[in-house]
């Protein structure tokens, strides 16, 4: 190219001094162009990519080899640094897999346990047999309404008046000062409430499925039945029962409804053993013949509901974590609204509690909003 054409392309008039080859050099070599002209480049046609090409394309393609990210990863090229683990401010807390394996924890719960199954689940079963017996001296069939509706009468006013009892026990024998008759009111008439329901429901599912039915799927029919009538009452009548001041139905409490409906499910199908006419030579024991008392025949009834009862709770005891069993939740809201505990030689088990009170807390309020969408 001439001089004349570069000093035109630089915008330099003819009185200006002449740019020299080595300054074209220069300008060039700064510019990174290998060559100015004014000739138009030639573009190659474009190729349609698809999208798993679009996406590879902007990984490099060493590091779509896995040998060749470790090498990277290991001589340090990202330059990213790793956070570093820290361990929490206070005393060691074990992970939520392993907390509900301590002996403290294990020992609570069982102890609930047996005393929901002393108070309400041999009392329901007693309650049921007894108004049995009543419905049956009044001439009532099994299978009318009548005898439906005593037996379930029966049921919800065992369930009830079981568990105010021991409450009453519990504040004025053993001096519990925690415990609040008016609150325990309302719990009792809650549950026994819902326990009419299922009570009602148990002998037509029994008259219905037996026909049909071997003694193993009686049970299954029996206690799924049962438990779903159960579990409706708990929920509709913490509904009803609002404004009395018993917690609403959430999303919360409805993960611990349903697992002691499951519970109590098991305690109305192992009750089926109680029928003579079925035919279950393990748990004949438990059968009420024509020849028994009524004390004993009430003593049976209430003992097959435990039975079921604790089997079925023994299983979620052992298997559930700290917080997701029914049982934890007066003891993780009592140990959420306490302090932490700072002292050095607290157990692992205790620490757990609180710290699965606050964090139950924290993911039902995360988990409700989700749910309601």
């Amino acid at each position: 190219m001439h001089s004349a054409s570069k000093n035109v392309l630089l915008g330099a008039s003819s009185s200006d001094a002449l740019v020299d080859d080595k300054s074209w050099g220069n300008l060039v070599a700064a510019t990174k162009m290998p060559h100015l002209s004014i000739e138009p480049i030639a573009r190659k046609p474009r190729r349609r990519l698809s999208k798993r090409a679009m996406t590879l394309g902007a990984i490099p393609r060493d590091l779509l080899k896995p040998h060749a990210l470790l090498v990277r990863g290991l001589t340090g090229v990202f330059h990213t640094p790793l956070p570093t683990p820290m361990l929490p401010d206070g005393p060691f807390v074990a992970p939520r897999s392993f907390a509900h394996l301590a002996l403290d924890v294990l020992a609570a719960r069982f102890t609930s346990t047996l005393e929901a199954a002393v108070s309400k689940i041999f009392c329901a079963g007693a309650g049921w047999q007894l108004f049995a017996l009543l419905a049956s001296s009044q001439g009532l069939a099994t299978d009318s309404l009548g005898f439906y509706a005593m037996t379930g009468i029966g049921d919800a006013l065992g369930v009830g008046l079981g568990h105010i009892a021991f409450r009453a026990f519990s504040r004025f024998v053993a001096c519990r000062a925690d415990v609040e008759l008016r609150a325990e009111g309302l719990v009792a008439l809650w549950l026994g409430s819902s326990a009419l329901l299922s009570g009602t429901a148990w002998q037509y599912v029994v008259n219905t499925a037996s026909a049909t039915q071997p003694f193993a799927a009686l049970l299954v029919w029996t206690g799924s039945l049962c438990g779903i009538a159960f579990f409706a009452g708990l929920r509709t009548f913490r509904a009803a029962y609002g404004r009395l001041g018993m917690e609403e139905p959430t999303y919360a409490n409805m993960a611990a409804d349903r697992l002691l409906a499951i519970s109590v499910g098991a305690g109305t199908a192992l009750f089926v053993a109680t029928d003579p006419a079925t035919d279950c030579a393990p748990l004949a024991f438990l059968a009420v013949g024509p020849a028994d008392s009524a004390a004993l025949a009430v003593a049976k009834a209430g003992l097959a509901t435990c039975i079921g009862f604790c089997a079925a709770q023994s299983v979620q005891n052992l298997a559930l974590p700290v917080g997701a069993n029914w049982l934890d939740s007066a003891a993780d809201d009592a140990a959420a609204s306490a302090p932490p505990p700072d002292d050095e030689d607290t157990s692992m088990a205790s620490m757990a509690s609180w710290r699965s009170g606050t964090n139950r807390r924290e993911r039902a309020e995360r988990a409700e909003p989700e749910a309601m969408l």
